[in-house]
């Protein structure tokens, strides 16, 4: 996938946020990604979840279902 799209892209059109969030929440390296951005305070899709300066954003993840928001904390829960 193009990386810009888990930047700048994500939010541009909630097709291509929610396909991001799929591919993610099929990585191998899920919680390792996540935890690692919001050590280094990193921005874009971490883990389906879109951080800044290592935090949630909530306007760029406004999209999720409490679905989505479910399978996230399965995740990371494993």
């Amino acid at each position: 996938m193009d990386l810009n799209l888990f930047y700048e892209l994500y939010e541009d059109d909630e097709e291509i946020a929610k396909a991001v969030d799929e591919r993610c929440l099929s990585c191998p390296v899920f919680k390792d990604c996540l935890m690692d951005a919001t050590d280094n305070k990193d921005y874009g899709v971490r883990a389906a979840i879109y951080l800044s300066n290592g935090k949630p954003d909530k306007m760029r993840n406004a999209h999720k279902t409490e679905e989505t928001w479910k399978r996230i904390q399965e995740r990371l829960a494993q």
